[in-house]
């Protein structure tokens, strides 16, 4: 009998080793990188185009946007939507430690909560592009396996001094990104909120896997759903499409 329970004390032993093999946060993210390519997040600059739906005022409203990304802190988003037959073009803009917005041609700097909320999401996106997550300054966790639609997914919770959280959820089996979980917050309401950024349609460019479709969530609530019809990876964008005009 003891030499049983000898055996059968191994025998889970080394399964809890090959499961925490399997979720080592720094073991997902090496395979996540191979499996996205390994210029995933090393390229300075990208530009991309959008359409989809906007759900944040209740019925989806129809939209096209422009996305222009410049490491390590220039972002820019040229947006138009259409509301009663009418078309609205709304810009944002981050240039290092300022930022801009204008709706309708009438530009004026962000507020305090608004600057600091656009740089968050600066983050959070060069987090959810594996940009410096092999560096120390971030802490990698695992958060075990759950289903994301049909595929299990494997995740690592990201954080890092003066961030807020992340959890990334990969495929377990393919080592794609399938979501991005965080907080985030309403620099207009004050308002918290729990957001997922689910990431579909793989489709390789220039050595990349690149996702063309995303939804985003809020509270459990759809908020944007969107589909790239065009992405190109540049060496440079122009300093001058960041400043306030």
């Amino acid at each position: 009998m003891r030499t049983f329970l000898s055996l059968s004390a191994a025998a889970c032993l080394l399964l809890a080793a090959n499961v925490r093999a399997d979720d080592d946060p720094q073991k997902v993210i090496e395979k996540a990188i191979k499996a996205h390519g390994e210029r995933a997040g090393k390229g300075k600059a990208a530009v991309f185009k959008m359409k989809g739906k906007f759900y944040g005022l209740g019925e989806g409203i129809d939209f096209t946007a422009d996305f222009k990304i410049q490491e390590p802190s220039q972002n820019r988003m040229d947006l138009t939507i259409e509301v009663a037959g009418e078309k609205v073009e709304i810009v944002q803009a981050i240039d290092g430690d300022k930022g801009w917005k204008s709706a309708a041609g009438n530009a004026e700097d962000l507020n305090k909560d608004e600057l600091a909320e656009a740089k968050e999401n600066i983050y959070a996106e060069r987090v959810n592009r594996f940009v410096d997550l092999r560096e120390k300054s971030y802490k990698l966790s695992s958060l075990g396996e759950k289903k994301v639609g049909d595929r299990q997914a494997v995740g690592v919770k990201v954080s890092h001094e003066g961030h807020r959280e992340i959890s990334l959820y990969f495929d377990k089996e393919k080592g794609l990104l399938l979501v991005s979980e965080r907080r985030g917050k309403d620099p207009m309401t004050g308002q918290e909120f729990t957001q997922e950024t689910l990431y579909e349609d793989y489709k390789p460019i220039d050595g990349v896997q690149q996702a063309h479709k995303t939804t985003i969530n809020r509270d459990g609530k759809k908020y944007v759903e969107g589909d790239i019809t065009d992405f190109k990876r540049l060496d440079e964008i122009d300093a001058s499409t960041f400043v306030k005009p």
